[in-house]
């Protein structure tokens, strides 16, 4: 009885002594996408000076207000559903929500995901229908000196019981500073292809998803590092990735079950890997790409072989992208060689919402029994 009274003593003693206990600072969740697609953003930053959102659903950069607590707010729209990337300028540096776990996949993140989602869902949605399985593999790559890569691989719906097919594959680059995870987790392309499958618009294939920067370039990379690059690509796909994917999945190796499709400079990548190397793909696709005219001229000199070996060459661009007279001009070098390919035009810029556009517009075609898709 003593001792146990000596201690309750002790206990509020050491308790009356104690400071008071800080409030639990208050809880912030960003974004917040409110029913009527009104988009909430919080940010604690208790001494910074300025806050700014830039996102790609505004051209300009929107202020957000602090309150006593150091809390920063903004509201906007509402917004058309979609899918955006957005970030934070806090006093000249751009940062991550750091509430949001999604993130764009890219070399560095820069850029965090905001999805709006739309009633009826989108296509690039996550729908009640069938799913496809994703995978992820690594691996050294011996043609680059071991280095450790990553592909990421998209299985459709009834892959796992149905032993005896064998899929066409779709190889599928990313952009200049994206990775294997660019297609998923901001193109949403597992998405599209699971509901264009279940509308009975797409036939099953199997989706080979690489890192396309086997080496690392910018923008500004002078003309020989963007050569090194396409042919380290080229080396990568080639020599470990199709190996890969032959080894650990039933899919056709015939050149006419086997497309290859790229978005900006993972279109370059596409044109330059599938027209030198016809006897692996006839079906090749560029979405808004820089164009590898040099490399591939040697390859066109035979039009009549080309076209025989292709069954589909098709090229797009967004009417109000910055590439778009260098991709035209482009088709007209093509139609000057004789080289039968679709150019196609479309609303927009050199952005994600152009190249979904593209994709839900190409893939339906692929693979077509006839090997003659439309226009």
């Amino acid at each position: 009885m003593g001792l146990a009274l000596s201690l309750l003593t002790l206990v509020l003693t050491a308790d009356a002594g104690a400071p008071p206990a800080r409030p639990a600072p208050p809880q912030v969740v960003s974004p917040q996408v409110g029913p009527d697609r009104r988009v909430t953003f919080h940010l604690r930053a208790p001494v910074a000076k300025e806050v700014l959102l830039t996102a790609t659903f505004s051209k300009d950069k929107l202020r957000l207000t602090r309150d006593p607590q150091g809390i920063w707010t903004i509201v906007v729209g509402p917004i058309d559903p979609g899918v955006y990337e957005y970030g934070f300028w806090v006093d000249g540096y751009r940062v991550l929500d750091p509430m949001n776990p999604h993130a764009k996949p890219q070399r560095t993140l820069s850029s965090s995901v905001l999805e709006v989602p739309g009633t009826p869902p989108l296509i690039t949605e996550l729908q009640d229908v069938p799913h496809g399985t994703l995978h992820v593999h690594e691996y050294r790559a011996r043609a680059l000196d071991g280095k450790l890569r990553q592909v990421t691989i998209y299985t459709p719906p009834g892959y796992e019981k149905k032993a005896g097919t064998r899929y066409p594959v779709l190889v599928l680059l990313p952009g200049l500073y994206e990775n294997d995870s660019a297609w998923t987790g901001f193109g949403r392309g597992h998405h599209m292809l699971d509901n264009l499958l279940a509308q009975g618009k797409a036939r099953p294939m199997v989706v080979v998803m690489p890192d396309g920067n086997a080496i690392p370039v910018d923008g500004e990379a002078p003309p020989e590092r963007v050569r090194e690059a396409l042919r380290a690509l080229e080396r990568d796909l080639l020599d470990e990735v199709l190996p890969l994917v032959e080894q650990h999945y039933r899919v056709r190796t015939d050149a006419a079950g086997r497309a290859i499709a790229g978005l900006s400079s993972g279109g370059q990548r596409a044109l330059y890997v599938g027209l030198t190397h016809t006897d692996k793909f006839s079906w090749v696709l560029s979405f808004s790409s820089a164009t590898p005219r040099d490399l591939v001229e040697p390859v066109l000199t035979d039009a009549a072989a080309l076209n025989k070996k292709l069954h589909w060459l098709w090229i797009g661009c967004g009417r109000e992208d910055p590439l778009y007279k260098r991709i035209s001009d482009f088709s007209g070098w093509l139609d000057g060689k004789g080289i039968k390919h679709v150019w196609r035009t479309v609303d927009g810029g050199h952005a994600w919402p152009t190249w979904r556009a593209q994709f839900l517009e190409t893939i339906p075609q692929l693979f077509a029994p006839s090997g003659k898709p439309r226009g």
